[in-house]
């Protein structure tokens, strides 16, 4: 979550428990008590688990409806457990705080089905590696 007029940032993880903690808002809301504009913010949402891949149980699913703010996020009809779409409460999340839908960037990629790519615990377990972000405050635009 980048602000370009003052520079400020925030790297968020948020797995499906930020989520449901709402980790976007609270980010925004840091951004914004050292001066960050809120309808200036961009945002990426990086690689994750995409909906496809994402099968949880029924509880974590009710639970991440709950903060969905009423989009369709969970599939029941693939599988034998719900699937959730993640990408999709993202997006409902950031709008209710007003951010606008083209100053969002889906940057895709599934940390699940793209082995070549991405480490995933949930598909190889303790034996994987890890993943590295950073993200690099500049001077105001």
């Amino acid at each position: 979550i980048a602000d370009p007029g003052t520079g400020a940032v925030a790297a968020v993880h948020a797995g499906w428990r930020g989520v449901e903690a709402r980790i976007a808002e609270a980010a925004i809301e840091a951004l914004e008590e050292i001066g960050a504009s809120r309808e200036a913010l961009l945002v990426a949402i990086g690689p994750h688990i995409r909906l496809g891949w994402f099968e949880v149980g029924e509880e974590v699913a009710e639970r991440l409806e709950a903060v969905a703010h009423g989009v369709t996020c969970v599939d029941r009809t693939t599988g034998d457990k719900p699937h959730v779409d993640l990408t999709a409460i993202l997006f409902a999340q950031l709008a209710a705080l007003g951010v606008a839908r083209a100053r969002i960037d889906d940057l895709g990629g599934c940390t699940y089905a793209d082995r070549s790519r991405f480490f995933s615990y949930r598909r190889d377990g303790k034996a994987t590696g890890r993943h590295l972000a950073v993200i690099v405050a500049r001077g105001a635009a």
